[in-house]
């Protein structure tokens, strides 16, 4: 634990990771915050992958470069969502939120850094199944890469979509 600004884990971006029980339900969607200050967001950087086996049925969080991208899978097909105006800072402490809402035919996507909304999309897989999900890490991809650098000081991740009001609680 770190207790220079806030009390976090670090993670050293070579093989730090921590895992994270079994769960299924996604089918009303996702609401993922993360308080966290990347050390360094040289490529692909994993902060949350929720998956069954390798990236099938996952729901994953990520940093690439001074960006952020939210991945959907329903069961092996895929889609995503990445943020194209450079949000995430290095050696800052920012809040981070991916939320997937599943729809009909579509589901959407959105992307915020410290409250404001950086990127949405509403081309997205229409939901994530109802599948056990014993691939769960902080830290690190399905395919033990991508591992994150730097600190994570709070992740709260719910297995459905906020109300505005909840929100707002998380953000204050």
């Amino acid at each position: 634990v770190n207790n220079f600004i806030l009390p976090s884990l670090r993670f050293d971006g070579v093989d730090d990771r921590l895992t994270f029980p079994n769960f299924s339900d996604l089918t009303n969607g996702v609401s993922l915050f993360v308080v966290f200050k990347p050390t360094s967001t040289s490529g692909d950087r994993t902060l949350i992958t929720a998956s069954s086996a390798s990236n099938a049925d996952a729901f994953i969080a990520q940093t690439n470069n001074t960006n952020s991208t939210l991945t959907a899978y329903n069961n092996t097909t895929s889609s995503a969502l990445a943020t194209s105006n450079n949000p995430i800072s290095v050696d800052q402490y920012q809040l981070l939120e991916h939320v997937f809402q599943p729809g009909t035919t579509n589901g959407t996507a959105t992307i915020s850094v410290d409250g404001v909304q950086k990127a949405q999309a509403t081309n997205l897989v229409s939901t994530l199944r109802n599948v056990t999900r014993s691939n769960n890490s902080i830290g690190m991809s399905s395919t033990s890469s991508e591992f994150f650098q730097g600190e994570v000081a709070e992740i709260l991740f719910y297995n459905q979509i906020l109300k505005p009001a909840q929100v707002a609680s998380i953000r204050s």
